[in-house]
């Protein structure tokens, strides 16, 4: 299964060339990006003289066509929904698992569906980028069972004082759904307070999990996403692991009438970059073994330095 945890650029870019490639897999993303205004939305802003439907909207134009191409049909995700569910293996006695969506919540899917309608474009006026300017609340957030552990996939999903909102939504729905505490979290929102809610911790995770924190380098220096604030809070959490270095060498900027130029005449360029880091975590089922982390520079592990 491929999901597509929400539309922004630095967790869907490429996205459509994967679902076309792997014809057998099932897609789901949010409930809110298979409703019909934001699909009309896609279409409206992928078409006529001047297309501004950016690089999350080409995306799912690029999903959208390769689900009718091979007579697939989307899955959405929505609160304490099952997005798949199996055995282990033919023998019964390994379990089963089950793959289960805890976010977004109702409330969520009413206010981004809202957002959409106010940013269709208008009779007579210039069409404008799609904008990312919600929040990260309608994230999907999975929990995945595999027989005697479990892993939460947090996404980008942020913190909101409303109930039915974020993590507090995310919350109810694993507290009614009776999901077992994981020992891998995919720390949510790059690790920013925003995405910091203490009862994760204390409700979803076992005592010092292995947490997995993917940076956000696209901001100054003193943005980059763990700040060192970040960092020193999730050490006191459990063992932290980052997919690559806080830092990354700045991009070379283009002028935008020759990046539009190369675009229209559909000529990509791509710069070289440095090895892609990743990690890799591997457990037999129903074992006693803990999990055998493999870490491929330059993702790191960060140790806390004695005070």
């Amino acid at each position: 299964m491929i999901v597509a945890t929400h539309w922004h650029d630095d967790h869907i870019r490429g996205l459509g060339r994967l679902v076309e490639v792997c014809k057998s897999a099932k897609f789901c993303c949010a409930k809110t990006l298979l409703n019909v205004e934001f699909i009309a939305f896609v279409t409206q802003m992928a078409t006529g003289s001047v297309a501004t439907h950016g690089a999350k909207l080409r995306e799912f134009s690029k999903i959208f066509k390769a689900l009718q191409q091979n007579g697939r049909t989307a899955k959405y995700a929505s609160g304490s929904r099952i997005l798949m569910s199996w055995l282990l293996a033919d023998n019964e006695k390994n379990g089963s698992c089950r793959l289960l969506s805890l976010s977004p919540s109702d409330r969520d899917f009413e206010l981004f569906t809202q957002m959409i309608v106010d940013m269709q474009p208008k009779p007579n006026s210039p069409k404008r980028s799609a904008s990312s300017r919600n929040e990260n609340l309608n994230s999907v957030v999975l929990h995945l069972s595999l027989a005697d552990c479990s892993i939460l996939l947090g996404a980008d999903m942020e913190v909101h004082h409303e109930q039915e909102r974020g993590w507090n939504s995310v919350l109810t729905e694993a507290a009614n759904s009776t999901v077992t505490p994981s020992s891998i979290y995919k720390v949510a929102h790059h690790g920013s307070v925003t995405g910091h809610h203490e009862e994760i911790w204390s409700a979803l995770l076992h005592p010092r999990p292995i947490c997995l924190v993917t940076p956000f380098n696209r901001l100054p220096e003193s943005k980059k996403l763990p700040t060192e604030v970040d960092i020193d809070r999730l050490l006191g959490k459990g063992r932290l692991i980052l997919t690559s270095p806080r830092s990354s060498k700045k991009s070379k900027q283009r002028d935008p009438a020759v990046v539009r130029s190369l675009r229209e005449s559909q000529i990509v360029i791509r710069e070289l970059t440095s090895a892609i880091g990743m990690t890799r975590l591997r457990r037999k089922a129903n074992s006693v073994q803990h999990w055998n982390l493999e870490i491929f520079p330059p993702a790191q592990e960060l140790i806390s330095s004695p005070k």
